[in-house]
């Protein structure tokens, strides 16, 4: 891949964050080689943000235009490295209309036993033991309902997206907040995604 131009809208906010907040931007765009001279540039634009000095989490966001099947395309939120196996995994997003039909047809999404907020979320995942674990504490679920509050598309998931371009992220177990569908830029939502994964951070070294 070729490195291009960093001038461009979504840099241009996300840097100007950064700078209000004393922080640093890392960001980074190429263009994908084709043989094809007649063919729409595609393109793949990673960036990232320590929170503070120590980085204890990150702002993080990816758009990837050669879309391979089983990845995210684009995607963008807040991220922490956590003492928990790789291969575990989990996501948890709002129940909508559409899932009360599905458990019509007999799709079945892990259960904690509180029944508002089974009520209110779809929770899934390769590890039963993890999710009973951190999705049955109270606060912890207290965080995940106002997580998703944030806007419909947010996402909570434990190892479900690859982060590796992120070093304080790479051959780490994630946690992450991130909104599965376009680059969060409003620099109140920043900070609010912020401030959630450091309660969720401070919390998971509890339980």
């Amino acid at each position: 891949m070729e490195q291009t131009d960093t001038n461009k809208p979504e840099f241009n906010s996300l840097n100007e964050f950064a700078k209000s907040t004393g922080r640093i931007l890392e960001f980074k765009e190429q263009m994908y080689n084709s043989s094809r001279p007649n063919r729409y540039p595609k393109y793949r634009n990673e960036a990232y943000i320590p929170y503070n000095s120590d980085a204890s989490s990150y702002f993080v966001c990816l758009y990837d235009s050669m879309f391979r099947e089983g990845e995210f395309s684009v995607f963008s939120g807040t991220f922490i490295p956590v003492a928990l196996p790789l291969t575990s995994n989990f996501s948890i997003r709002k129940r909508t209309i559409f899932d009360s039909i599905n458990s019509v047809f007999g799709k079945k999404d892990f259960k904690t036993g509180n029944k508002k907020f089974d009520a209110k979320v779809v929770a899934s995942g390769n590890d039963n033991h993890i999710m009973k674990i951190y999705l049955s504490n109270t606060n912890f679920q207290d965080n995940v309902l106002k997580a998703l509050e944030i806007k419909p598309t947010i996402q909570i998931s434990l190892n479900d997206i690859n982060v590796s371009f992120v070093p304080g992220l790479e051959n780490k177990s994630q946690f992450c907040i991130y909104d599965r569908q376009e680059w969060v830029l409003d620099k109140m939502q920043i900070e609010n995604l912020f401030s959630l994964i450091e309660d969720f951070r401070k919390l998971i070294k509890k339980i």
